[in-house]
């Protein structure tokens, strides 16, 4: 956001800094040139006298002011959204401080302890929620595929009366795969 002092009107028009006039410079310089070239033929084309009447251009205006009408009550519905989101931001990160002081007051030298216990929890939940969100791998909180795989060929072996069975898998470092 820029802010700047109120200076004269004269002065704000020609300060380029927080100005629209870079993005617009190609359309402005567009239509100042239509303009010339109207003015210039005054009324000609082909060398044929044009007669404008106020109709067209009252028809544009009003077609413009329409146009406008919405885009304003759609700027004004985004500002008042953003209002509201930012009261609501507010309002809770109010709350969030009164709670914290209010733990601060209720536990005193405690409060270290408690909130690491309960940064613990979420923390260690956002982790394994992360780790079991694919569980077809080779990670150590995945499915044993490999052991279940070997149990499943075991199984059908004994139904069919074989004997030379596999042995079952064994966790290595604690981790069956």
């Amino acid at each position: 956001m820029i802010v700047r002092p109120r200076s004269h009107w004269l002065r704000m028009l020609f300060t380029l800094r927080g100005s629209v006039l870079m993005d617009i410079a190609p359309q402005l310089l567009i239509a100042i040139g239509f303009a010339v070239i109207v003015t210039v033929l005054h009324g000609r084309l082909f060398l044929w006298k044009v007669t404008l009447t106020f109709v067209p251009f009252s028809l544009i205006g009003l077609t413009l002011a329409i146009f406008l009408g919405f885009r304003n009550n759609t700027s004004y519905a985004r500002y008042w959204e953003a209002r509201v989101l930012w009261g609501t931001l507010l309002n809770d990160s109010r709350a969030l401080a009164r709670q914290a002081l209010t733990l601060v007051d209720s536990i005193g030298v405690m409060t270290p302890v408690i909130v690491g216990f309960i940064a613990y929890t979420f923390f260690a939940l956002e982790a394994l929620s992360s780790q079991i969100e694919e569980p077809f791998g080779t990670e150590p909180n995945d499915l044993a595929l490999d052991a279940l795989a070997m149990g499943i060929e075991a199984s059908l072996r004994e139904t069919l009366g074989e004997t030379d069975l596999p042995p079952p898998s064994q966790p290595v470092n604690y981790v069956l795969t």
